[in-house]
């Protein structure tokens, strides 16, 4: 099961802790977007601070990616089938009611969970586990 404050919750009973990747850096973000729009438009200074925010941006990414990737390991080691439920995120999101809760849905990023999860069990070999996606019903 995939949450916003835990990442997942295992059918063991223990649960990983969501990391909020963007929520925890987003402060530099927001200090690097505020010199960048100081900046002269194209100018050489423009474009320096525009490659700070791309990476700042792309170490979110990175770490979202390495840490889906680590738990798809750990979970096709240690189980046999794996069980994702079809969420229905856009909704989730349009439905949050504060920003913070749609900032933390963003975060979370489930499409690229069951991405990462189902090309991870499939690559793995003949000892991993399956990947099965639940249907979700209305």
């Amino acid at each position: 099961m995939l949450g916003i404050t835990r990442l997942a919750t295992l059918s063991d009973g223990r649960f990983l802790e969501n990391p909020r990747p963007l929520e925890h850096s987003l402060e530099r973000i927001r200090t690097i977007q505020r010199t960048l729009s100081r900046k002269r438009f194209l100018s050489n200074n423009w474009f320096k601070a525009k490659i700070r925010l791309a990476k700042q941006h792309e170490h979110v990414k990175d770490f979202r990616r390495d840490l889906f990737f680590k738990l798809g390991a750990l979970l096709s080691q240690e189980y046999d089938v794996l069980v994702l439920e079809d969420l229905d995120t856009e909704g989730l999101i349009q439905k949050g009611v504060t920003r913070t809760r749609r900032m933390r849905l963003y975060d979370s990023s489930f499409s690229e969970i069951r991405r990462v999860l189902g090309v991870g069990v499939s690559e793995t070999g003949e000892n991993r586990a399956r990947c099965i996606r639940l249907q979700h019903i209305p």
